[in-house]
């Protein structure tokens, strides 16, 4: 190439990238004009960076639809009010994916927050209070994968929220839960067919169904730092999958600290399960109706756990525990296992127990 040529190139190139620059200066003064300050409900989000510039008071019907995926809604700590219609929404956003909502104050809302069919969306720093969502929950998450959530506050004041102040469900899945407190609902969190998620520091107080209902064919969710207090059910295994395990759970003052029905296997360790006695008929634990198996082992039991001042510490009926499957022991309908203060063996030394006690019995008689 001659030095006339290079020359010529060069300015060429020189030229190519003032214009890029024009163009690439001209896009982003048109993507900062398109961030949007909102003032007022009955608005669609498109996508961007956007803000709530201000309270809004006494809205009636759904206040912010997202149009789009790749889209941050800040609420700068205001709040959204509404007028207790069942109807309403505070958010909506249907098949788009990575929505963020953070930093918001909702309440008196029919949903707070319903997103459906996303992956990799967000919420942050949310509180939601008063909400009237009959059938669905405060915060609905329906085939909502990938996700966090994260410092999320729902108190209902008492209003029954029939499925749940948090409820992830229908391929919910490999979701980040953290800093989580569900008061005064139906179920606390309702899970139903979500499976993979990871929970950390959830508090769940005075619901009248469960403090946490998993439900129908849920699987492998992983639950540690877990407070539940003062629930008709601390915890509800519900028809669940297998591997749907506790690791610090202290449950206390509920009509029931753990109910199993017809659920997989699991596992609570370094758990408390106090205080449970409010009525004669109330268990630490309640098993109805489930077959646990596992060909190496054990993986239904309790490690380290307390039993404290429960009326009964636990009840197994008609359920089974096979450590080879199709060789079953059955718990009799009625074994309370009561006064055990400081833990609970797990399943095998039970076992090995009454092993112990048929032996003694039988030498001693003949």
């Amino acid at each position: 190439m001659s030095f006339l040529t290079f020359k010529k190139a060069f300015k060429f190139n020189q030229l190519s990238k003032f214009v890029l620059f024009i163009i690439l200066s001209i896009v982003f003064i048109f993507n900062s004009s398109s961030a949007i300050s909102f003032t007022t409900c009955n608005a669609t989000v498109p996508s961007g960076i956007h803000n709530l510039a201000n309270n809004i008071t006494n809205y009636s019907t759904t206040c912010f639809t997202f149009t789009a995926s790749n889209t941050v809604f800040d609420c700068q700590n205001n709040i959204i009010d509404g007028v207790k219609n069942l109807s309403q929404r505070a958010f909506l956003s249907n098949t788009y994916n990575n929505i963020t909502i953070k930093n918001c104050f909702i309440e008196e809302f029919g949903n707070g927050i319903n997103i459906i069919q996303s992956v990799g969306s967000s919420i942050y720093n949310v509180s939601v209070i008063e909400s009237f969502s009959g059938s669905n929950g405060v915060i609905y998450l329906y085939n909502f994968s990938n996700g966090i959530l994260r410092n999320i506050y729902i108190d209902n004041y008492g209003v029954n929220v029939a499925l749940g102040s948090l409820v992830l469900r229908n391929g919910a899945d490999n979701n980040y839960l953290e800093n989580i407190s569900l008061y005064n609902g139906g179920n606390g969190l309702h899970f139903r067919y979500a499976d993979d998620n990871i929970i950390n520091n959830i508090t769940v107080v005075n619901n009248s169904v469960a403090g946490i209902d998993l439900e129908f064919n849920s699987y492998r969710n992983i639950f540690t730092d877990v407070i539940s207090l003062n629930n008709y059910v601390g915890i509800y295994y519900d028809s669940t999958g297998d591997g749907n395990n506790f690791t610090k759970l202290f449950s206390s003052g509920n009509d029931y600290g753990i109910a199993a029905d017809s659920c997989g296997n699991f596992i609570i360790n370094a758990s408390t399960i106090h205080d449970n006695i409010s009525l004669p008929n109330n268990f630490g634990v309640l098993f109805i109706n489930n077959n646990f198996w596992k060909p190496e082992g054990i993986t239904i039991g309790f490690g380290t756990i307390n039993f404290t001042n429960n009326y009964y510490d636990a009840s197994f009926s008609g359920t089974t525990f096979c450590p080879v499957p199709g060789y079953c022991d059955y718990f009799a309908s009625s074994l309370f296992l009561e006064t055990i203060t400081s833990s609970i063996l797990p399943f095998q030394s039970i076992f090995s127990f009454l092993s112990l006690f048929i032996f003694v019995f039988f030498f001693l008689k003949y």
